[in-house]
């Protein structure tokens, strides 16, 4: 087994799931959802998908 990084007792994976949707115009739509909690957040266009995650894991980071 091959570790990257360092690793302590309090590190854990953050999964999540993108939903993306094209509508017939061809603008992009996606539900991202932080599969720990359930949370999720509707975003228009695929540039904001980053953003919603990092909104997600810093909302779960402090709720710990």
């Amino acid at each position: 087994m091959t570790t990257v990084g360092a690793s302590t007792s309090d590190s854990r994976y953050t999964t999540f799931v993108v939903r993306l949707l094209r509508d017939e115009a061809g603008e992009e739509s996606a539900i991202v959802e932080l599969v720990r909690t359930g949370e999720k957040q509707r975003v228009y266009g695929l540039a904001a998908i980053g953003d919603a995650i990092a909104d997600l894991a810093r909302r779960d980071r402090d709720n710990d």
